[in-house]
């Protein structure tokens, strides 16, 4: 998700929850907008933006603060959410 451009960001949701039953849950993983290193990397999120992009077709349960475990000290910061689709 963090890697789709915004303009197209809308048909990632749509399709996601074309694939979903209602009551369906979705877990997504993206870059946070509190990681400030400066990178040409991914996207980064706020929670409040992730609400905003899914509230079409999701109900949000539930996001958190976490990390992205792997090679780069410190773990780049990210989101962990839990979408309900409507």
């Amino acid at each position: 998700f963090h890697v789709i451009a915004p303009k197209n960001r809308w048909k990632y949701v749509l399709k996601v929850s074309s694939l979903m039953a209602p009551g369906g849950t979705l877990y997504l993983k993206c870059f946070s907008a509190s990681e400030t290193r400066v990178t040409d990397g991914p996207y980064r999120f706020s929670s409040e933006q992730l609400e905003e992009i899914f509230m079409d077709e999701f109900e949000v349960e539930q996001i958190r603060e976490t990390v992205y475990q792997g090679t780069i000290s410190p773990f780049p910061k990210a989101l962990f959410a839990i979408l309900r689709k409507i």
